[in-house]
């Protein structure tokens, strides 16, 4: 499929989107009173890219829902991943600026 499909398409409208909240995902990591320890979490930029991709993933399959009144089938979820993918060095670099780490 080509760049410009429409799975591709919304999949960077959500990568857009949470990028532009960052810093709302940053401020659960940290909370004084979110143990990350016990969470095994070791690392700042891990925690995000993780809650990034999440996140992104999450509000591709309630926006696809919405949109198409059903869930995407797996060719559709395996083009959102190659997305996200595409866009992984740029994702981890805009948490790296704007979370100064």
């Amino acid at each position: 499929m080509s760049e410009t499909n429409p799975v591709r398409e919304l999949m960077n409208q959500q990568i857009d989107h949470t990028l532009s909240i960052i810093h709302d995902i940053a401020a659960i990591h940290r909370n004084p009173t979110f143990d990350r320890e016990s969470a095994g979490i070791t690392s700042e930029i891990d925690f995000m890219l993780g809650a990034v991709w999440a996140r992104c993933f999450d509000h591709f399959v309630f926006e696809f829902q919405r949109r198409h009144g059903r869930r995407p089938n797996p060719e559709e979820q395996n083009e959102s991943i190659l997305a996200v993918y595409a866009r992984r060095r740029e994702i981890r670099q805009t948490i790296i600026e704007r979370l100064h780490l």
